[in-house]
């Protein structure tokens, strides 16, 4: 029966029919951890190390930062807490940082925004704790 009623196969190359001797797509490529193990250990380590020190010298009303080549600066009042809010945005960019992965497909971190937001948060914190310090707050 080779009437019009009958519905033909479509034709191996017509646009609907999959072609089979094509290789399949490839795969994209799974993200990648930014940082090992051990170094992720160690990031969260020092996150923690970092906001601790920041909640205790709050919490002592005195937060000391020490400097390279000068005795380092007691700082008191709303100026340690502005800089202790700095430590802490830092501490958390820090985390974030421990569990970044590197999309290649987008090209970007997985958590970019996060980082960028925890890092200028941190510069404007760290700005506002030495306005406050030197004494226009």
């Amino acid at each position: 029966m080779s009437g019009p009623d009958r519905p033909r196969p479509p034709h191996p190359y017509t646009p609907g029919h999959p072609d089979l001797l094509a290789p399949p797509p490839a795969a994209a490529p799974a993200a990648v951890p930014l940082v090992p193990g051990l170094v992720r250990l160690l990031l969260v380590l020092v996150a923690l190390a970092l906001a601790g020190y920041g909640a205790a010298g709050v919490l002592a009303d005195d937060l000391y930062l020490p400097a390279k080549r000068a005795p380092g600066t007691h700082y008191l009042g709303p100026a340690a807490l502005l800089l202790a809010g700095m430590l802490g945005c830092w501490a958390a960019g820090l985390a974030a940082l421990a569990w970044a992965r590197f999309d290649p497909v987008r090209r970007a971190l997985s958590n970019g925004r996060l980082l960028a937001t925890l890092c200028t948060g941190g510069i404007v914190l760290m700005v506002a704790g030495l306005v406050a310090h030197g004494g226009a707050i």
